[in-house]
């Protein structure tokens, strides 16, 4: 059997762009399209709930979403709620790659992957996950790509019952990394999926996924599982999930605090000072930083900041420590592109005011009466675009970055829009801030999404040396990537083409009874492990 990724349409539903806009995600930031909500009344007692008994379901409150789909904005909240699963994954930190339901992964040639499955893994259904299940998947999930990989432009091909190929059509060192993505190749049972034809409610109870948690119901108020019985990952530990679609982020704390749910997804970040002290419930932060806060700097012509001296003095001007002061145990400072504990890592984002002021100097930008600067008739200003489906906190970090832009002479407007993927006008706005993987067992394609896919690249980069970089690096196998991403963070450094504002970590707000939780990986908050305390 054999395929060409990115053929057929298997499963109704839009991907573009959904990593990275407006829905994008129940860890910080990711809203879907508002349903009716459960209502919930606030607490008023404050003696202490107890949590489930270990023989009820997990109840988890979270952002409404609207079907099963493999495709459009559900995709997203599958993988988190341990729905779907990918072939391989991150490990807890997000820096390394598990590698899940493959056995063996080998590079035969520059651009061939022999992939080998686990023997036994099934689909909750409890049909096979054999190869030709697997390519059948990949195939579909490729003709829905939000942006061009070595997988979805390359050649799939079955060569046993659990053996297959992937043929790229350029050298690509790291083709199990990319597997990894779970907006990109979730697997599911494309033969199931078709059987329900193309209403998105039909493919409740299926069983087309992999994951621990199996859906049995879904409408506007929640969402149904029970355990998978064939789970490849050993025994789910919970009876099951009672998911309550609560779009109010503080509304979910209050049902956690009223003993309503277990767990709260994706609380606001005034919750954590609030809960201090509370028995009721506790603000329980990740390990990692998986979330970037990347500001892209908008080069387009007619922007203040297609001046490159300018967009050096905002970089300069940013007290990276100062803008999470006081937003929590949710953010770390950033010194760079990625998040701290990565070997390739870069310490390049480096608050010197007065190197700001003298760049602006030098290029003719003159304070003016209320210490805004101005040139050949223009104020430096410009806007910062913020979505709070790409995260609630960027919000935050725009009131900051307004006050300190100000002491070196920049008037930055913060301005809340539906998409940051899509500004309002071509000049008026100069920073627009996306999430994106900071924590990546796959670095490669975060920096391609950000500085070269029509999604990722608002600000408009164009420098055939990133590029050159960019064909270097998916070629070289993961022992040798370190040193060219290094370079590569250099270039944008160098050239000031964004700047990653913070690393945002995911945050929980949960009962007594869950006192000790921790998600076991990034995008994946509910494992077969989970369990609550004893």
């Amino acid at each position: 059997m054999e395929a060409r990724a990115g053929q057929g349409d298997l499963v109704s539903g839009s991907r573009s762009d959904r990593r990275h806009r407006p829905t994008r995600r129940v860890l910080p930031g990711l809203v879907a399209t508002v349903l009716a909500a459960v209502s919930l009344t606030a607490a008023c007692a404050t003696t202490p709930v107890q949590g489930p008994a270990s023989s009820g379901p997990l109840r988890v409150a979270t952002t409404p979403f609207t079907s099963l789909s493999t495709t459009g904005d559900a995709g997203q909240y599958l993988s988190v709620l341990g729905i779907a699963e990918t072939l391989t994954r991150p490990t807890a930190d997000g820096f390394g790659l598990d590698m899940g339901m493959l056995a063996a992964a080998t590079r035969t040639s520059p651009t061939v992957w022999d992939l080998a499955l686990r023997p036994g893994v099934r689909f909750q259904n409890g049909a096979a996950v054999d190869a030709a299940a697997v390519v059948a998947a990949l195939g579909a999930d490729s003709a829905n790509a939000y942006s061009a990989d070595d997988v979805n432009t390359g050649t799939l091909a079955v060569t046993g019952a659990l053996s297959f190929t992937i043929t790229s059509r350029n050298p690509a060192g790291n083709i199990p990394a990319q597997l990894s993505d779970p907006f990109a190749y979730p697997i599911f049972d494309v033969a199931a999926a078709q059987a329900a034809g193309s209403d998105p409610a039909a493919l409740v109870g299926r069983g087309i996924y992999t994951g621990p948690f199996a859906p049995v119901a879904l409408d506007p108020t929640g969402l149904e599982a029970t355990p998978n019985p064939h789970y490849w990952d050993g025994p789910v530990a919970l009876p099951g999930l009672d998911v309550r679609f609560v779009p109010d982020p503080q509304a979910r704390v209050a049902a956690v605090q009223n003993g309503e749910v277990d767990i709260a997804l994706d609380p606001p970040a005034a919750a954590a000072g609030a809960l201090r002290g509370d028995p009721r419930a506790a603000f329980v932060t990740g390990p990692f930083a998986i979330n970037g806060a990347w500001a892209a700097m908008n080069q387009n012509p007619g922007s203040v900041l297609a001046d490159p001296a300018v967009r050096k003095a905002v970089r300069a001007g940013i007290d990276y420590q100062g803008l999470v002061a006081g937003l929590g145990t949710q953010t770390v400072a950033a010194a760079g592109m990625f998040a701290p504990g990565a070997s390739y890592a870069v310490d390049d984002q480096v608050f010197d005011p007065d190197r700001a002021r003298a760049l602006l100097d030098g290029a003719g930008w003159v304070p003016g009466p209320d210490g805004i600067r101005g040139k050949a008739g223009r104020r430096l200003a410009f806007d910062y675009l913020w979505s709070p489906s790409q995260g609630p906190v960027h919000g935050d970090l725009g009131l900051v970055l307004q006050q300190q832009l100000r002491e070196i002479g920049v008037d930055m407007q913060v301005r809340q829009v539906e998409s940051t993927f899509q500004p309002p006008d071509a000049t008026s706005w100069g920073l627009s801030v996306i999430a994106y993987y900071s924590a990546s067992a796959n670095p490669h394609s975060q920096l391609a999404f950000l500085l070269e896919s029509p999604f990722g690249n608002i600000g408009g980069i164009d420098d055939p040396l990133l590029t050159q970089l960019q064909s270097s690096l998916n070629a070289a196998p993961p022992a040798e990537q370190d040193p060219l991403l290094r370079r590569l963070q250099q270039v944008v450094a160098d050239n000031a083409y964004g700047v990653v504002l913070a690393h945002v970590a995911p945050t929980f707000v949960v009962s007594p009874a869950y006192r000790d939780y921790q998600p076991p990986g990034p995008l994946r908050y509910l494992g077969a492990a989970l369990r609550p305390a004893a």
